[in-house]
């Protein structure tokens, strides 16, 4: 049977295969106009830490007059911008008529003061190539002198901390840059909201210990915290409502997380491997366990599943050593293939009315599960459901079932079947000489 746990190995990796950085991103930091003369812009450029991000612009314009700093520009009017991390301030003459840009950008553009039509015009048709975002006209006031205050219960992290793109007037986090063990999420970034937690965002920090992150946030992305082993606090808002797959896989460290009531996806083993997790908190607006999400999850102990739960995926608590005792709902109707393969701690489980099948290797190598209800509604009985649940000595089999599988109890070497006389279990039973007895 090793062939089989290599499988699951095999495909829980492939899982976790990366995927490739998104393309360089450009947000602007502000633009201050003078009507008179010039539209001054202030961009900057957040590059792939592994790429330098060089965008060629063109310039065409009927005015001498330019200015341009921390860039160069040649006799035909371009200008070159070299991977820049931080800001870059130029002026355009205000008969500029517009830029090309090569590559896809996105380029925010603030109007802190009122703009002639010659800027405006600018402002519309600058950048051909480019996502184009312009922030409403605001008045610019003096920086207030700083005041004592109480110090927080926590301080947002700086927003040069991280990357992240705008979209729609909402920011997603695609990566943290700092390298704090306690993090917090602005709630705002360039007077956006922060809405999303991009794939991989946190990935394989190793540094990283507590999160917080703020209210607005509805989505934790693909492998976000991947891999994060000194993770050991998580602070979810209210509005978080998918935590997308591999998302907490292997935190090893983590050893609870509540989550908010108003999830309601949990994606592939998006806590699996998470060896230090003792405890989690489901809200009822779950309404499926998904594939592997607590898989490898050794210091689970028990867990309440909440009563909208409808499905259990495949090789959803699979390997989890510890589990000794579970709560299935219900309105569940269905229990995938290897669902609690090696849960080795689980002493018995109640299979709820509603549920057709018990799959595949279901309760494959739980050696220490001593009993199991099999309600009316189940009608078959799949290969290695039960193999070597060597303390298994009872199980009552419904008149309903039709089929059971050839292997579904080897090496049950204490099972001794109840079936119903005359059913086809007790045929089943003759034929493979399986102890049994009638009722």
């Amino acid at each position: 049977m090793g062939q089989f746990r290599k499988y699951r190995i095999v495909l829980l990796l492939m899982l976790a295969v990366m995927w490739a950085y998104p393309s360089a991103l450009a947000a602007g930091e502000g633009v201050t106009c003078h009507p008179e003369e010039t539209f001054t812009a202030v961009f900057s450029l957040t590059a792939n830490p592994e790429k330098a991000v060089t965008a060629l612009l063109e310039l065409e314009y009927d005015h001498d007059a330019f200015e341009l700093i921390s860039s160069s520009m040649t006799k035909t009017g371009k200008i070159l911008l070299y991977g820049l991390s931080g800001n870059t301030r130029f002026s355009v003459p205000f008969r500029a008529r517009r830029f090309v840009a090569a590559g896809s950008q996105t380029i925010r553009i603030s109007v802190l003061e009122a703009v002639n039509q010659e800027a405006q015009m600018v402002k519309g048709l600058a950048f051909s190539s480019c996502t184009v975002n312009i922030e409403p006209a605001v008045t610019a006031t003096p920086t207030p002198k700083p005041t004592a205050t109480p110090k927080p219960a926590y301080t947002d992290s700086p927003a040069s901390d991280f990357e992240y793109i705008e979209q729609n007037g909402s920011i997603t986090i695609t990566k943290y840059k700092g390298s704090d063990a306690t993090v917090v999420v602005p709630e705002r970034i360039n007077g956006y909201p922060v809405t999303e937690l991009g794939k991989e965002a946190f990935k394989k920090n190793t540094k990283l210990k507590n999160v917080v992150l703020p209210n607005g946030v509805t989505s934790i992305g693909y492998e976000a915290f991947n891999d994060c082993t000194s993770l050991t606090s998580v602070q979810l808002p209210d509005s978080v409502a998918s935590i997308d797959y591999m998302a907490f896989t292997s935190c090893t460290s983590l050893t609870s997380i509540s989550l908010p009531n108003n999830v309601t996806f949990i994606g592939y083993a998006a806590f699996g491997m998470c060896t230090s997790l003792t405890s989690i908190q489901i809200p009822d607006s779950v309404t499926s366990i998904s594939y592997a999400a607590f898989m490898g999850c050794t210091s689970l102990t028990s867990i309440q599943l909440p009563n909208g739960v409808t499905f259990i995926s495949d090789y959803a608590f699979s390997n989890c050593e510890n589990l000794t005792s579970i709560s299935i709902p219900n309105g569940v109707t269905s229990i995938g293939k290897e669902a609690f393969y090696d849960c080795i701690s689980l002493t018995s489980i109640s299979i709820p009315n509603g549920v057709t099948s018990i799959d595949s290797s279901t309760f494959y190598r739980c050696t220490s599960l001593t009993s199991i209800s099999l309600p009316d509604s189940v009608t078959s009985i799949g290969s290695y459901a039960f193999y070597y649940c060597r303390s298994l000595a009872d199980i009552t089999i419904p008149d309903t079932v039709t089929y059971i599988s050839k292997d579904a109890f080897i090496d049950c070497h204490k099972l001794i079947l109840t079936v119903h006389k005359g059913s086809y279990a007790e045929k089943y039973c003759k034929e493979k000489q399986y102890k049994y007895k009638t009722k």
